[in-house]
């Protein structure tokens, strides 16, 4: 079987359909794709489709009730009409995963795929480990809006039925997991490393993508993990003489931790309109989220990823956009991306 998409989707709708629950799990799952030169757009909260094979939405519902994330979930599968359906969970458990995966388990198996191995994300004995230790022992469960408590899978799913728990870890059994899906066609779930091994099968002998060059970057963090902070403070010195600025928000929101987001969404546009910055670098789904809504876009371009989990996006305006959660990538992370996109050897 030719396992290859064509140029352009079915008349109806995107061949493959990801729906991610926050802006920056969005952005990744375009950049999967992207980067194997598999032409899709990222939205947010809207089925507006342009004709390119992959669609990917980010339905915001990482924070809201399980009931309305479970209707939301619904209605969007349904109204986006794709022979391959990816729901795009969190690495680390957080969200409404239950409620999402058992929408989409009213309209056929689901196939849940936890592990992604590039990022030390690996099931044992059924529970979801983070670099070998048990994710309801790490930062995570310190999440300010949505702490990690248990990482047994099978409890998270406690009561739905249709979906299918894939113990494995490996990115080779995760690809021909992911072959047999595209071949099949149906619903899987899980985080990004199934996307790429999608994109692998799909595209293996594409090129690197070309990355613009990031000459004056805004490095805005609203990220309270103690990642995020590690990597910037290991840059600091160093940003200066790349000609990078930093925002970052209080240490802890002030009042609701949405409405605090939102504000300071705002204010990143405004320091994002002051000066003449060709980047903008977030570190923070719900930072991320705040500041499209501030700057009212609401769908961008993926390019590909310029490292493990930090897709790099076209905003409306040409300018680029690099995000990341704020919980992974090593403390040397800001170099790497310098290193990456300063271009500075050519």
């Amino acid at each position: 079987m030719n396992l290859s998409l064509p140029s352009a989707a079915s008349k109806t709708g995107p061949q493959i359909l990801v729906l991610a629950d926050d802006l920056t799990g969005a952005l990744e799952s375009g950049a999967a794709f992207a980067h194997r030169g598999i032409k899709g757009a990222v939205t947010i909260l809207n089925t507006h489709w342009a004709g390119e094979p992959v669609l990917v939405i980010d339905t915001e519902t990482r924070h809201v009730s399980e009931d309305e994330a479970e209707i939301r979930i619904g209605q969007l599968a349904k109204a986006a009409n794709a022979r391959l359906i990816y729901k795009k969970t969190d690495s680390t458990l957080r969200g409404n995963i239950r409620a999402e995966l058992h929408a989409l388990s009213q309209r056929g198996p689901v196939l849940y795929v936890p592990a992604y191995p590039q990022l030390g994300r690996t099931l044992h004995d059924g529970c979801l480990h983070v670099h070998g230790i048990p994710v309801e022992e790490t930062a995570f469960a310190q999440d300010p809006l949505y702490p990690v408590r248990n990482g047994n899978i099978a409890a998270l799913l406690a009561g739905t039925s249709n979906i299918t728990i894939c113990p494995d870890n490996t990115q080779a059994g995760i690809e021909a997991l992911a072959r047999n899906w595209i071949e099949a066609g149906g619903i899987a779930a899980g985080p990004s490393a199934f996307l790429h091994a999608a994109a692998d099968v799909l595209a293996p002998s594409s090129q690197q993508p070309e990355f613009p060059t990031v000459r004056r970057a805004l490095l805005v963090s609203g990220s309270l993990h103690v990642r995020s902070k590690e990597q910037i403070a290991a840059a600091s010195k160093t940003l200066g003489s790349w000609n990078w600025t930093v925002l970052c928000s209080p240490k802890e929101p002030q009042g609701d931790g949405l409405a605090f987001a939102a504000r300071f969404g705002q204010e990143a546009k405004r320091a994002f309109e002051s000066d003449q910055f060709d980047t903008i670098i977030v570190f923070g789904g719900d930072t991320a989220f705040s500041l499209l809504t501030a700057m009212k876009i609401d769908a961008l371009e993926p390019l590909g990823e310029v490292l493990p989990g930090v897709p790099v996006s076209l905003l409306p305006n040409k300018k680029t956009l690099i995000t990341k959660a704020g919980g992974f990538g090593p403390p040397e992370l800001l170099f790497q991306l310098h290193e990456r996109l300063s271009h500075e050897q050519r």
